[in-house]
């Protein structure tokens, strides 16, 4: 069993034995803790539990953290304790304080204890960092082996005893809670420091290592810089190079990054009329399209015909993919033969064999299809107007807006065969598999209690593991399909049903990402190959939970690959006020490849009375009353329109401090206009942005092309190219 540490330190630092104890046995607590509360000592317990077998407190003996703690002392702090006090307990999701005697320990408790050296204690990690900074806490005990004062004892460092004691019980929440709810707080601290020495005491041996940051190449400042037969990295070729990686490894679209660098490249060039710019164009997308096939995970990328022939041909087994030019084919993917196709037919014949859920990957047949002698084949689907049979979905939403809660009562349908939220006709009735990575321990109360709400039997053909290879690695998709193979024989055995729908939740877990990682687009790659593998292998549909970013519009958190990459996304949404409770609950559908889009389900939570437990009291859960389909409202797109609203008042302000008269055409009527690079100062100067400089300058840029192209679509700008400048001016 994990190992609780507990010790005994003065309140003034002296040589000598410092009584420790290492045990599972809560009466042997009990008594150390009982002997060495005494004036003029603390009693301190570690943050985490330590690992069976183990002699000491240190990093490497630690077993697993069950939350998310810092130090808050308040004689650190210009803030009184009631203005701390209150700040904390606005929270949307309730922490627990503890009274230290000095100050408040604060501790976001975990549904399931996390497991050091694992991706999952790497994210409570990070997020403990970034806690201490918002709280302003004591850096000592930020990490896992850090001591806090034992709750019940006393604090007798300021003179009389003061009780170290919770003074708000806290919530039980998921990681991603946590993430959120920093997204939420932001970056800022909340409070205002006051410098001192720490105390001391509550620290481990050794600091956390700080981490190495590889500072990306600064694609705006180089392609302001190029020139030319500039000298060194200025020139031309160096700097579209160096450039289009960088943008790419952003997670900016290959069609965004050829717009970009071929602007600078004009600008830079502008002295030489004779530039072919049709042939520099295909240079750049040359520039581009070889990089994504040397590196594939960011093949979400590209553009969406590109996209879906590459994904075909991943499909067909085919390897070493390259995207190649043609004048007769353009841009267009060029791969080597698989071996099952070089094979030949004895191969197909025994593909042709296999059974379902085997795991050969059917093989789409060569040649033409002739469209007047073709027979039409409908959409095939696992739930009609919301899952494909076959593909890889993504069900994303806000925090506490019911995802899994949703993704259960689709799966209960899908088992059953009932219509889904009571009109989605399940069309291929199959078994349901569940790789629960947070919030295993409650998945099968919920199911049992929705499953009994909507009339099923007892008996469904539903497994669930906790346990999942990191999605990024390679070889996971292999990994997978094994699990897949066994709970396929169970099923064919015992219900003799195919599985028809695979949950992986939650996504940022399973890929092993930790905070802020999920915008790597060649991380989203490679998750997403493992998925889409595992759907081809299980011939199943394949839907991965996920959060929403603290901007809604944005839709799902982190790298636009995402999105991309899913052939369904559907989302939760909810109004949520800042006490944290929701309102106007529906399920929208984001994206369908192969159908429609843009309508919304709403549906109501209910808490319904499912018996009593042994103490006679009612035994609860939560279901979902559904409504009917209805169209989605039209999106507001605020961060488009807020950026596109910063950029027309910037303009609108460069215009009346430095404009000129301008006429667009012969004929046309005079403006006042103004020089383009002044506007996007300006508006660099009023756009917020966070990360280090480079960060900040990339955020800022691509905001400001953002809103440019708002407003030009809107038609509430001219734009116009001059003498090698570009001239803006209101319409």
């Amino acid at each position: 069993m994990p190992l609780n540490y507990l010790c005994s330190l003065p309140n003034k630092r002296s040589a000598g034995r410092i009584p420790q104890i290492i045990t599972d046995d809560p009466e042997a607590i009990a008594a150390f803790t009982h002997k060495w509360d005494i004036p003029g000592r603390g009693v301190f317990r570690c943050v985490s539990t330590l690992k069976p077998g183990a002699t000491r407190r240190a990093l490497d003996t630690v077993d697993e953290l069950a939350f998310v703690h810092v130090d808050v002392d308040l004689r650190t702090l210009r803030e009184s304790r009631n203005q701390v006090l209150k700040q904390l307990r606005q929270w949307p999701i309730q922490p627990q304080i503890r009274d230290s005697g000095g100050g408040f320990h604060v501790a976001l408790l975990l549904k399931e204890p996390v497991v050091a050296g694992t991706a999952e204690a790497k994210r409570v990690d990070d997020l403990r960092t970034r806690l201490t900074a918002v709280l302003c806490g004591d850096a000592m005990p930020n990490h896992a082996a850090a001591l806090l004062r034992e709750v019940g004892t006393s604090n007798t460092k300021y003179g009389e005893p003061r009780l170290v004691r919770v003074i708000q019980a806290g919530e039980l929440v998921d990681i991603t809670d946590v993430e959120d709810l920093l997204d939420l707080l932001g970056d800022a601290p909340l409070f205002t420091s006051a410098e001192r020495a720490t105390n001391g005491h509550d620290h481990a041996e050794g600091e956390p290592r700080p981490s190495e940051t590889k500072q990306p190449v600064d694609a705006e400042a180089r392609l302001a810089a190029m020139k030319f037969q500039g000298a060194g990295d200025r020139g031309v070729h160096i700097t579209q190079l160096q450039s289009t990686a960088s943008l790419l490894r952003s997670g900016i679209p290959v069609e965004d990054v050829v717009a970009e660098v071929l602007k600078a490249t004009r600008r830079a060039v502008a002295s030489d009329p004779a530039w072919n710019w049709d042939d520099e164009k295909l240079t750049i997308e040359r520039m581009c399209y070889d990089f994504v096939s040397k590196n594939p995970e960011l093949a979400g990328l590209l553009p969406d015909k590109l996209f879906a022939a590459w994904n075909d041909r991943l499909a067909e087994g085919r390897t070493q993919l390259r995207i190649v030019y043609a004048r007769h084919l353009k841009w267009h993917i060029r791969s080597q033969e698989s071996k099952a196709e070089s094979a030949g037919s004895a191969n197909d014949s025994a593909t042709a064999g296999s059974p379902p859920g085997a795991g050969a990957h059917a093989q789409k047949p060569r040649g033409w299809n002739f469209y007047d002698s073709t027979e039409i084949t409908p959409q095939r689907w696992c739930v009609k107007k919301l899952l494909p049979e076959t593909g890889v979905g993504i069900l994303s939403g806000q925090w506490g807006s019911f995802k899994t809660t949703v993704a259960l009562e689709m799966s209960v349908a899908v088992m059953t065969g009932q219509p889904f939220a009571n009109q989605y006709k399940v069309k291929r009735p199959g078994a349901v598999l569940y790789i629960a990575t947070e919030g295993a321990g409650t998945l099968q109360s919920r199911l049992a209690a929705i499953a009994r709400y909507r009339g099923a039997p007892d008996k469904l053909p539903f497994a669930w593991r906790s346990d999942c290879p990191l999605l990024t690695d390679k070889g996971a998709g292999h990994v997978l399909a094994r699990y897949i193979d066994d709970a396929a024989a169970h099923f064919s055995r015992t219900y003799q049903l195919p599985i028809s729908l695979i949950w992986v939740d939650t996504y940022i877990t399973a890929a092993g990402l930790g905070s802020g990682d999920d915008n790597d687009s060649a991380a989203t790659q490679k998750a997403f190959n493992t998925l889409r593998f595992i759907a081809n292998h299980g011939r199943a549909f394949v839907c991965t939970v996920d959060h929403y970013g603290k901007v809604v519009e944005s839709g799902t958190r982190g790298s636009s690959g995402k999105e991309g990459n899913a052939d369904t996304v559907l989302a939760t949404l909810a109004e949520r006020e800042l006490a944290g409770t929701i309102s106007q609950t529906r399920m929208a559908a984001r994206k369908q490849r192969d159908g429609a889009s843009g309508f919304e389900t709403p549906f109501r939570p209910e808490t319904v009375e499912l018996g009593l437990d042994e103490d006679g009291d009612p035994i609860t859960a939560i279901v979902l009353d559904w409504g009917k389909q209805q169209q989605g409202r039209p999106p507001s797109s605020r961060r488009k329109s807020r950026d596109a609203d910063l950029l027309a008042k910037a303009l609108a302000d460069v215009v009346a401090k430095h404009g000129f008269p301008f006429q667009p055409a012969q004929g046309a009527p005079t403006v006042q206009a103004c020089h383009a690079e002044d506007v996007q100062k300006e508006f660099y100067s009023r756009r917020p942005a966070k990360g280090t400089g480079t960060q900040q300058r990339q955020t800022r840029w691509v905001a400001y092309n953002r809103g440019l192209a708002v407003l030009s679509e809107r038609g509430l700008i001219g734009t116009q190219e001059t003498n090698g400048s570009i001239i803006l001016w209101k319409r």
